[in-house]
């Protein structure tokens, strides 16, 4: 069934009923979703999904609470979404809903729940239901991209970077030959992210320039553009093109959907002296960190930390790295399995003691030498 052709019968169907506000609210609630407009997401809910159960009206209620879903999970990285996502699976298979043509995403919106908690440790029961689902639909379903986007996230985050380009490669080919006005622009992200872990720069940037040029205008996709677009230059020894293509801190605040893919970029750029650390690249990765172990994306938030203390140390703000070593282990402790993890931790505290052994070797030649200050901790 075609979503989206449902969902503008049914705004239609509503607005013949008088109920025009809760017609609007399914178009904006998605549109706001995907424009990072999360404030008027939340909004907007509330009222609209009472209206649709004092109706009676099942399959736009699993609607209305999977674009809510899509709003915590996808864009605001709130893994204290999970039980909302259980729930929702729950509801969405009841004999008045199973046929709800949004019902399928309900699965998606689980398997990323579980994703956010601790993508590397739930990623084969993340592929399991991805494949069990895609055998219960076609590509001329529109989630037929979400449900292989979800595999493809799953297997990326299990280290198999190139099983989740042939997934990628071979659901676009799929919907090339059932749907000819569609190609990859619903997994362009995903299929230039296994290009960029594979290694293949020159078709990663070529696959962003063809989503430059045709792919989605929404916020959040722009943004994420940008990202992969400052990370393959970066790495193609086009510094200008990545620094032209970085979103700034600012911009980059309200998505925190996008934060991991920024801070591989910062930090490939600042490996490669373009930007300087700390200063507001510091400060912004601080405070990305913070918001994601707040919202519960444990892993998410071990490895954006990982980078701020790993620059830290490079820029010799030594107490600062220290602090982020405290921080990471109680991140670690967090997590469902390690999965290396311990190791990148391991080898951190390694490097920090061994500068730590350094500086005060230093101190005590030198009376002169500066002492560490707890401000520099607020970078």
């Amino acid at each position: 069934m075609d979503i989206w052709a449902w969902v503008q019968a049914q705004e239609q169907a509503l607005e013949e009923a008088g109920e025009r506000s809760l017609a609007e609210a399914m178009d904006l609630i998605s549109r706001h979703t995907v424009n990072d407009e999360h404030a008027a997401v939340d909004a907007l809910l509330p009222e609209a999904l009472s209206r649709a159960r004092s109706l009676n009206l099942p399959w736009i209620e699993v609607f209305l609470r999977h674009w809510g879903l899509q709003s915590r999970i996808f864009h605001r990285q709130d893994a204290t979404a999970l039980s909302e996502a259980a729930s929702l699976v729950e509801r969405s298979h009841r004999a008045d809903a199973k046929d709800c043509p949004q019902s399928v995403c309900t699965v998606q919106d689980l398997a990323a729940a579980y994703g956010l908690v601790d993508g590397p440790a739930y990623s084969e029961e993340r592929m399991a239901v991805a494949r069990e689902t895609l055998s219960r639909i076609d590509p001329r379903w529109p989630c037929f991209d979400c449900i292989n986007g979800e595999l493809a996230s799953a297997l990326d985050d299990a280290d198999r970077p190139a099983e989740a380009l042939a997934v990628v490669d071979a659901a676009v080919e799929a919907i090339r030959a059932a749907r000819a006005d569609r190609g990859e622009t619903g997994m362009a992200s995903t299929r230039i992210r296994a290009l960029i872990r594979v290694g293949r720069l020159e078709d990663a940037q070529a696959a962003l320039d063809r989503d430059a040029a045709r792919g989605r205008r929404d916020a959040f996709s722009v943004l994420r553009r940008r990202n992969q677009t400052a990370l393959v230059a970066c790495r193609l020894g086009r510094i200008e093109d990545a620094l032209a293509a970085l979103p700034t801190p600012e911009e980059i605040d309200d998505s925190p959907g996008n934060y991991r893919e920024w801070a591989e970029a910062v930090t490939a750029l600042v490996e490669a002296d373009a930007l300087t650390f700390p200063g507001p690249i510091g400060r912004a990765l601080h405070q990305h960190a913070e918001r994601l172990a707040d919202g519960g994306a444990h892993r998410n938030a071990f490895d954006t930390r990982l980078c701020h203390a790993r620059l830290s140390l490079r820029a010799d703000q030594l107490f600062v790295a220290e602090r982020g070593v405290e921080r990471l282990e109680s991140l670690l402790g967090r997590l469902v399995k390690p999965l290396g993890a311990d190791a990148a931790l391991a080898a951190l505290q390694a490097d920090v003691r061994a500068a730590r052994a350094a500086r005060e070797a230093r101190r005590a030649e030198n009376a002169a030498e500066p002492a560490d200050t707890p401000e520099a901790a607020l970078q």
